[in-house]
């Protein structure tokens, strides 16, 4: 019997259209469940890009599916757990691999130094993106992240 990971894999590979070149972008929120992890399609060759990672195996199964090895970019919103769970598993199996990330842009949220999982998850991530970017594997930019209610705008 095919396990929750595989009938998702199978829908997404039945259901996704070609990406044709001269559209707009499309954006695939893949279900991972409790999490986010989304990718943006880019047109015209334009690698795509990672928002967030929950879960590896779902990100590498839809990557895989469409033939990706490069990704223009890995963006890192913020520290939960769910949004980051699966996200250094994917950059090191995703590297060891053949795949490439150009770039990371990573949010630093928080602390990292008490020693609650979520935390030590977080630091690991941090010092991986880190270690990686200083030998060479991919540049890496901060983000930063504002909140605003929903009806604000320009006064």
């Amino acid at each position: 019997m095919a396990d929750e990971h595989e009938i998702a894999a199978r829908a997404a590979r039945d259901s996704i259209p070609p990406l044709a070149a001269g559209r707009g972008i499309e954006l695939f929120a893949l279900d991972v469940g409790q999490g986010d992890a989304s990718l943006i399609l880019l047109p015209d060759g334009h690698a795509p890009i990672l928002f967030d990672c929950a879960d590896d195996w779902v990100v590498s199964q839809f990557l895989d599916n469409w033939g990706i090895r490069v990704l223009s970019a890995v963006i890192v919103s913020h520290l939960d757990r769910d949004h980051i769970g699966g996200m250094e598993g994917f950059l090191r199996n995703f590297t060891e691999s053949g795949g490439r990330v150009e770039k990371i842009f990573l949010s630093e949220d928080r602390s990292v130094e008490d020693t609650t999982p979520g935390a030590i998850l977080a630091k690991s991530l941090i010092d991986h993106v880190i270690m990686e970017a200083r030998a060479g594997r991919w540049a890496v930019y901060p983000v930063t992240v504002s909140h605003a209610p929903v009806a604000s705008g320009p006064t």
